[in-house]
């Protein structure tokens, strides 16, 4: 505990929405939908910082601040969609507007925005009659900045600051996708292919800059639109019951993750990687009486701006039985049962070096008892189902 300081923060916020929506059925197999959307979100913050000097705690004025924001979005769309036969067809166009305002103790970081974007979309799926899916979509969003990474209020650390940019702009995104799925009598298999292009992509990034206030050069955080940003691959989900009391999902993930961004004037910065994500989970009844479940999770190296993240996997497991005509349930869990959620990130800025470690010494093991008293219980239970 740190005696030489006194912190305090209150903060109030509220969130007003109000949707309007209409659809009208033209005809047999199709239909036109329009709406409209409202949220109005006040939120007021006071922080106080108070340092201990002599014996008395005073004020510190410059880690101490007021803000009092405002966000309001107001959002209209309107979709069409038909049917023909076994292809169906959707389009549809969403226009948001977005203000954001912030009124800072110092008059000089207030600051009012407004954002204002189109998102077309269009959807199209097709069903044989031997339970074949297909489906191809587009779809084009945007995500706007919040308003903390907006504030030019600089707000200090021990060895550190913080500052946003209200120089922002929209964050554009083109997602396509397609896809396949087949349903079976033992279960289902489905692929479906990516590509995602992202122009002015809105991220944190770190860098050192003098500052006055500490009077050398220190770590500082700001918000950019740091450049554009690629991911393109495919995926692949698979369920499958080779036997009734057992039951198989498998997710698979690989592609490739390009960016390149401005680190600083004049200065850019490129990183591919080609990774994977596997998930495996798996559920047993043995002997008709235990529940048994397995859960893995594998992933490859993963990138993010400035960064990498080293490959570690995860594996999870569990059991359950009743006894005493459902009276009495145990159960039995085991998280990171080989101790391998180990996360290893390191830095790929040029201007400064960072290798970042995060391990368990230890295991997360659970062990539960319920005892049922009563018919209502044992229907619940009945209902429910077991529960891991």
């Amino acid at each position: 505990m740190d005696f030489t300081r006194h912190s305090n923060l209150d903060q109030w916020g509220s969130r007003n929405d109000l949707y309007v929506d209409y659809t009208h059925p033209y005809s047999k197999n199709g239909k036109i939908e329009a709406g409209a959307e409202f949220h109005y979100k006040p939120q007021n913050r006071t922080h106080h910082l108070d340092t201990l000097v002599g014996g008395i705690y005073q004020r510190d004025s410059l880690r101490s601040y007021i803000f009092n924001d405002r966000e309001t979005d107001l959002t209209f769309y309107i979709t069409v969609q038909q049917k023909i036969g076994r292809l169906t067809l959707k389009g549809g166009l969403r226009g948001e507007n977005q203000w954001l305002q912030r009124k800072h103790n110092i008059a000089s970081c207030d600051f009012d925005k407004y954002y204002f974007g189109l998102v077309p979309s269009i959807h199209a799926s097709y069903a044989t009659e031997k339970n074949h899916n297909f489906t191809l979509s587009y779809t084009r969003r945007f995500d706007t900045p919040d308003i903390a990474k907006l504030s030019p209020f600089i707000i200090y650390a021990d060895d550190s600051y913080t500052v946003g940019n209200p120089d922002l702009c929209l964050d554009y995104t083109h997602k396509a996708e397609a896809g396949w799925t087949h349903y079976t009598d033992w279960g289902s298999v489905g692929v479906e292919g990516y590509l995602n292009l992202s122009t002015g992509n809105i991220d944190n990034v770190s860098d050192v800059s003098y500052s006055p206030f500490f009077g050398r050069v220190v770590q500082m955080d700001t918000a950019v639109n740091a450049g554009n940003v690629r991911m393109s691959g495919a995926e692949m989900n698979l369920t499958w019951r080779p036997r009734k009391f057992m039951n198989i999902r498998l997710y698979v993930n690989g592609g490739e993750v390009w960016y390149r961004m401005q680190v600083r004037p004049g200065k850019w910065v490129e990183d591919e990687v080609w990774s994977y994500i596997v998930r495996l989970n798996m559920n047993a009844k043995l002997w008709g009486k235990v529940d048994v479940f397995v859960n893995g999770k594998f992933f490859g190296q993963q990138i993010e701006l400035l960064s990498r993240n080293e490959p570690y996997f995860n594996v999870d497991f569990g059991l359950s039985t009743d006894l005493f005509d459902r009276h009495l349930s145990l159960y039995f869990k085991v998280n990171d049962l080989f101790q391998s959620s180990n996360t290893h990130t390191v830095s790929t800025n040029p201007y400064y070096a960072e290798d970042y470690r995060w391990s368990y010494n230890s295991r997360f093991v659970s062990l539960g008892l319920t005892w049922r008293i009563g018919k209502m219980d044992l229907e619940s239970k009945g209902r429910q189902g077991a529960a891991y």
